[in-house]
């Protein structure tokens, strides 16, 4: 059974106008001729279809197979969907940008009339779930790529070895005011911090630098 589609996207001259256009939408696939819907192609799992026709991986099978023997022209609101019917050998071009916006400002109604949903709050509802779903399987893929902790690693490491430096330039800076000399001693880190954990300069001993392996150190 054939239902005319309330919006006016696709009215104009009719004798002008290419007769199919193919909408892609979040829930599945519609085809429309002139003002009336002809066709749709609803997704079972409306995420990872919708992205794997975003990425250029889907076959569109059924769609493809509808569309092949027609002989007039075909417009599409997606360049995805325009790809992939082309690689099929089906000429298909662009909807113009005033097309595209009067399609995005009416799709809850163009879902409910392709049988998506059964209302309009029921189009918006099942939108908001497909964003979410959407988002979260983009978090997903992001965060199990190899790539990604590798780079997160690398720059994990690099803000550790600015913070040790910032702190190892304070230590000397406070340390230094109470025992300057030291700073001409000793160059690494590690070993001023230890002189540090001796407290003042009265308690470094020959005993606490043959513990910390300061032996050819001498007591200042």
């Amino acid at each position: 059974m054939v239902r005319r589609v309330s919006s006016t996207f696709l009215k104009g001259d009719l004798e002008s106008a290419i007769l199919y256009s193919v909408i892609l939408t979040e829930l599945g696939i519609v085809v429309f001729k002139d003002e009336k819907l002809e066709k749709t192609f609803p997704f079972k799992d409306s995420v990872r279809e919708y992205v794997s026709v975003k990425k250029k991986e889907s076959k569109l099978k059924e769609l493809v197979d509808y569309l092949s023997p027609l002989q007039r022209g075909i417009t599409v609101s997606d360049e995805s969907v325009m790809t992939l019917l082309k690689k099929n050998s089906i000429d298909a071009q662009m909807m113009e940008e005033k097309e595209l916006e009067s399609i995005q400002s009416s799709k809850p109604q163009i879902i409910v009339d392709a049988g998506f949903a059964q209302s309009i709050p029921d189009a918006l509802t099942k939108l908001r779930e497909f964003a979410m779903g959407l988002s979260s399987s983009k978090v997903t893929e992001v965060s199990e790529s190899p790539d990604l902790h590798i780079i997160q690693a690398i720059n994990s490491l690099d803000e550790i070895d600015k913070i040790a430096n910032g702190l190892s330039s304070r230590l000397r800076e406070w340390y230094g005011l109470h025992f300057p000399e030291l700073d001409n001693i000793i160059d690494s880190i590690n070993g001023y911090a230890q002189i540090v954990l001796a407290g003042k300069r009265d308690a470094l001993t020959k005993k606490y630098m043959r513990m910390q392996d300061f032996q050819n150190l001498k007591q200042i």
